[in-house]
């Protein structure tokens, strides 16, 4: 471990790197806030996110979608509603079980989910366009790792949050 001298709990670049996810996350608040008051379906990051896991991942019941996407179920249930209305997901029975419902996207959801991936790969392709192929890949290969480690690590972050979160008392 090599930390700061100004706070010995601090790994040396943290802070740094801290500054710098902050901006980008801003950047990237902002300008899907932008797009999505935007497009005329006003489907938002959060129903895209329900939609790529069900192209990417299949049909799947709606307890699963909202364990995969990180959301609470009444959430999913929302943006589930709204893929439906538009006609990017539908329901179907479940042939394990005939009671229950299972997710998948429609054919004009994965069209849908394709035209966004390709887009977001056009301008993720634009910004990388001056770095060398070797900056690109180095780049890759380090952001897998920080979101494989934050993944990791994220029930202690999770309940460090609720510590704080926590009245006095409490713990």
């Amino acid at each position: 471990m090599v930390t700061t001298d100004a706070d010995p709990g601090i790994e040396v670049g943290a802070e740094e790197l801290g500054v710098e996810f902050g901006r980008l996350m801003r950047l990237m608040d902002r300008t899907n806030t932008h797009s999505v008051t935007r497009r005329r379906d006003g489907l938002d990051k959060a129903a895209f996110v329900a939609l790529f896991k069900l192209v990417e991942d299949g049909p799947q019941r709606s307890s699963c979608l909202a364990e995969s996407t990180l959301n609470e179920p009444s959430t999913v249930s929302r943006h589930v509603a709204h893929l439906v209305e538009l006609g990017l997901v539908e329901r179907t029975a479940d042939p394990d079980d005939g009671r229950a419902t299972l997710l998948a996207a429609t054919e004009r959801g994965r069209q849908t989910a394709a035209n966004i991936l390709h887009r977001r790969n056009q301008n993720i392709s634009m910004l990388l366009a001056d770095w060398p192929i070797e900056d690109r890949r180095q780049f890759t290969r380090l952001l897998a790792r920080f979101t494989t480690d934050f993944e990791r690590h994220r029930p202690q972050f999770l309940a460090m949050a609720d510590a704080i979160a926590a009245p006095e008392g409490d713990s």
